[in-house]
């Protein structure tokens, strides 16, 4: 099983974006090589039966770009968001806007996972441990209260953990953490790490197939756990 980062989709050459052309071309070759795009849900409680693909920041492009080209194609996929931003009309810090709470919905409805990067994108490292906990819990439980679905899943906005934030995580309630790994991290083997693999503008076709079949560059979820009954 092989879990796919990646940027938000965008028309705009920005650097942290992947064109939807682009995109496009990757879930076809995903399909050509034989390699099945599955939810995350999916991934974990059926360990080596596909790829993931997983998104970051809940940017509005992800409904009206990403969302498209996947439904087309009978696919799904995940993204994580954080909930202070969700149907602000304040632009994001990393530019653009945030999805809405229905649009939420619907990608929940068409079976994406909806999970949490916190209430703010802010390091959870800087944070003390009430402040941390509060973030984490108030986060989780708006996203079940305005999808109308458990919400398992985190991943730390900016990758930025360790094991005390790790700890808070689980104490929270969540039973994934998504982070972007590279080689043989010794978090690959803690139960419940996602360990996921980046994609971006600069990721050539060569890299990308490696990247997709895993190998050492792949990534695994060991330990799941009670996950596997969960949505």
């Amino acid at each position: 099983m092989t879990v796919l980062a990646y940027p938000t989709i965008r028309e705009q050459p920005v650097p942290v974006s992947l064109p939807p052309r682009r995109f496009a071309a990757q879930l076809d070759l995903l399909a050509d090589m034989g390699l099945p795009v599955i939810s995350l849900a999916a991934a974990v409680s059926q360990p080596g039966a596909g790829v993931a693909v997983t998104f970051d920041g809940g940017l509005r492009e992800i409904y009206t770009l990403a969302y498209p080209l996947l439904s087309s194609r009978g696919l799904v996929a995940t993204v994580y968001v954080a909930t202070g931003h969700v149907s602000s009309q304040d632009p994001l810090p990393c530019g653009g806007h945030a999805m809405s709470w229905a649009m939420l919905r619907e990608l929940s409805q068409a079976g994406w996972t909806i999970g949490s990067q916190g209430v703010r994108s802010i390091r959870l490292t800087t944070l003390a441990g009430g402040n941390l906990a509060e973030e984490l819990g108030v986060s989780r439980q708006a996203l079940e209260n305005g999808i109308g679905a458990p919400c398992p899943h985190f991943c730390p906005p900016f990758g930025d953990t360790d094991q005390r934030v790790l700890q808070a995580i689980r104490a929270a309630g969540y039973m994934t953490t998504a982070i972007t790994l590279k080689g043989r991290h010794p978090w690959r083997a803690v139960s419940g790490i996602v360990a996921r693999v980046g994609i971006s503008r600069e990721t050539g076709w060569w890299r990308f197939r490696m990247k997709a079949r895993g190998g050492s560059l792949g990534s695994r979820l060991r330990g799941s756990g009670p996950l596997n009954a969960r949505s």
